[in-house]
């Protein structure tokens, strides 16, 4: 059993040519894009109608500050540029390499 994206109004794609499709669909089985442009839906897939939609890749956040999980809700209760001046740079200043990789696996 697959799943079908049909009719979705643009797809913006990351091949090699970064194309952007108008009005394709996308099939998805086995956890990978199987079929993009015009699909051929198997009758077990289930189908989403994306009419009015577009379709873009998912988004990653890589700026996560993961290791200062060790802070979480830490003087939360401030305003940002008191809350940086005064309670987490003079922290940050005296955390250590160990410090940082513990609180990433506690973030983790």
């Amino acid at each position: 059993m697959g799943l079908v994206l049909k009719d979705c109004d643009w797809i913006v794609t990351q091949d090699p040519q970064r194309r952007i499709l108008a009005n394709a669909s996308v099939r998805i089985a086995d956890g990978r894009i199987d079929q993009v442009g015009r699909v051929n839906a198997a009758s077990t897939d289930e189908v989403i109608d994306c009419s009015r939609k577009v379709l873009i890749p998912g988004l990653i956040n890589t700026h996560t500050h993961v290791s200062m999980t060790l802070f979480r809700g830490y003087a939360d209760d401030l305003e940002l540029r008191d809350w940086l001046e005064k309670k987490i740079w003079p922290l940050e200043k005296r955390l250590t390499g160990d410090m940082c990789y513990q609180g990433a696996l506690l973030g983790c």
